[in-house]
């Protein structure tokens, strides 16, 4: 083992990993591995890791990373301000999804209990409600008979809604269009 490594305690039933270099970058780590297929030697498939980011004990994160095609890729990082980034080791937001090639162009995909996708995001920024390859910057697609698209206050019932119905009839003032463009006073 390297120095300042402890290894694995079970002080008090828990499990604790740990690097005890008080500098910059130390990382402690649970390994997953397996035989290799060529010359019997081990393989590491999956890795957690912490990695402590400054020398004062002050931050760090921890790191999802799996292996491909014998090089390891950080899949998923969660840092020490909570922020989670799946695809990119700097995170913007509480939720930072970044594609990649592998993915097929979708960066965000929402996918029902049958996995049938309703909510999709393209690397380019279109979104599709509805359809898994939006034609548009929003492409709403309506699968059933309720409106595609409504916008309205917080009275309920709004007594003036703007609406897009199931047939494409837009209505101003009207929940019920009776024509492609339908306005009630």
């Amino acid at each position: 083992s390297a120095s300042g490594v402890n290894g694995v305690n079970t002080n008090n039933g828990i499990l604790r990993i740990e690097n005890t270099e008080n500098v910059q970058e130390a990382y402690a780590s649970l390994i997953f591995s397996s035989r290799e297929d060529t010359g019997g030697a081990t393989g590491r498939s999956r890795i957690i890791s912490g990695m402590m980011t400054s020398g004062a004990d002050t931050g760090g994160f921890l790191a999802f990373v799996t292996r491909r095609t014998r090089s390891y890729n950080e899949q998923l990082r969660i840092t020490n301000w909570g922020l989670i980034g799946i695809g990119t080791t700097t995170p913007s937001a509480r939720l930072a999804v970044t594609s990649n090639s592998f993915a097929g162009g979708r960066a965000f995909v929402v996918a029902d209990a049958n996995n049938v996708e309703r909510l999709t995001v393209l690397d380019g920024g279109s979104v599709g409600i509805g359809t898994s390859s939006p034609f548009a910057k929003l492409s709403v697609t309506n699968t059933g008979s309720g409106p595609s698209f409504m916008v309205a206050d917080s009275a309920d019932p709004d007594a003036s809604p703007f609406i897009i119905d199931a047939s494409g009839n837009v209505g101003i003032g009207t929940t019920t269009p009776w024509a492609k463009f339908s306005v009630r006073s």
